[in-house]
C-alpha cells in the first residue's frame, strides 16, 4: 500500500528495510529518489542486535494509515505497538499498544523465540501468537485493526489449519477500545480484508466440491463504542498504559 502524502508527487510506502532497519520509505517521482525513514519497533531492533532477524523476516509486513496530511500510523504484523510518524519533522513516537483479551496476542518474548530458538523457541509462530493482517484509520479518527489466530488441525504433518479473525477498534480521542470482536467468517479459507466508508470488507474464497470454488464478499459495519458488547470494552491502550 502506498499513500500520497503531498501534492508534489511524493509517495510514502510501508517498506521494511533490513539494510537500513527502517519501516518506511518515501519516493519522489520527479527526482527518482528514495529516502528511508523511521526506526523499527523494539522487538525488531533487539532481534537485529542479537544477530538473528528471524522475527522481521517472518513478520515482514508493515501496515500504514494516514492520521493527517503530515502524520502517519504504522504497525507490524508481529508486534503490538502502534507507532506514529511525522513525515515533515521526522518525529516518531509510540501512540499505544493494541490491547488483547480474547486472541492469542503477541508474547513479550516473541523476538527471543526467533533469536534464541534453542533456548526460547519451539513450534511455529502460529502456535503462540496472533498475526496482524490489516490496520485502517476510520473517518472519525478511530483505528481498526484485524488479527488472525491460526490453529493447526489433524495429525502430523499438520498441513491445514483453522483460523479465527478478530476486529479491534481503538478511539484515540477517548482512550477506549472495542477489543477482539470475533468476525463471523468461515474457518476454512483465509479472506482478504479492507475498509471503505467505515465498513470492513472480507473477500473470501470458499472451496466447494471437486475443483470448484466460490468468491464471497462479506461486509461488517465497524461498531461504535456504544454498540460494542460490554465484555469487549476496554480503556487505557494509549502510550502503553494498561487496560
Amino acid at each position: 500500500m502506498a499513500t500520497s502524502v503531498r501534492d508534489n508527487g511524493t509517495l510514502l510506502f510501508p517498506l521494511l528495510s533490513f539494510e537500513f532497519q527502517t519501516p518506511l520509505a518515501t519516493y519522489d517521482i520527479d527526482t527518482d529518489r528514495w529516502v528511508h525513514m523511521g526506526k523499527l519497533a523494539e522487538p525488531y531492533q533487539e532481534a537485529f542486535a542479537a544477530g538473528s532477524p528471524g522475527i522481521a523476516r517472518y513478520y515482514y509486513r508493515v501496515f500504514l494509515a494516514s492520521l493527517s496530511d503530515s502524520t502517519v500510523l504504522t504497525s507490524y504484523a508481529g508486534a503490538r505497538d502502534l507507532q506514529a510518524f511525522n513525515i515533515e519533522t521526522g518525529d516518531q513516537w509510540l501512540l499505544g499498544r493494541i490491547p488483547e483479551r480474547f486472541r492469542k496476542g503477541q508474547p513479550d518474548t516473541l523476538w527471543q523465540r526467533f533469536a534464541f530458538p534453542n533456548r526460547d523457541g519451539g513450534g511455529l509462530p502460529h502456535d503462540w501468537s496472533s498475526d496482524g493482517v490489516g490496520m485502517w484509520v476510520l473517518s472519525d479518527g478511530r483505528i481498526a485493526v484485524v488479527h488472525i489466530d491460526n490453529d493447526y488441525r489433524g495429525e502430523p504433518p499438520q498441513l491445514g489449519f483453522d483460523y479465527t479473525p478478530y476486529l479491534t477498534v481503538l478511539d484515540p480521542q477517548e482512550d477506549t477500545a472495542c477489543i477482539d470482536l470475533p468476525l463471523p467468517i468461515g474457518d476454512a479459507d483465509r479472506p482478504v480484508f479492507d475498509v471503505q466508508g467505515d465498513v470492513l470488507y472480507a473477500l473470501e474464497r470458499r472451496l466447494t466440491t471437486g475443483l470448484s470454488s466460490e468468491l464471497w464478499l462479506l461486509q461488517f459495519p465497524v461498531p461504535l463504542q456504544t454498540d460494542c458488547p460490554e465484555e469487549h470494552r476496554g480503556k487505557g491502550w494509549l502510550q502503553l498504559t494498561s487496560e
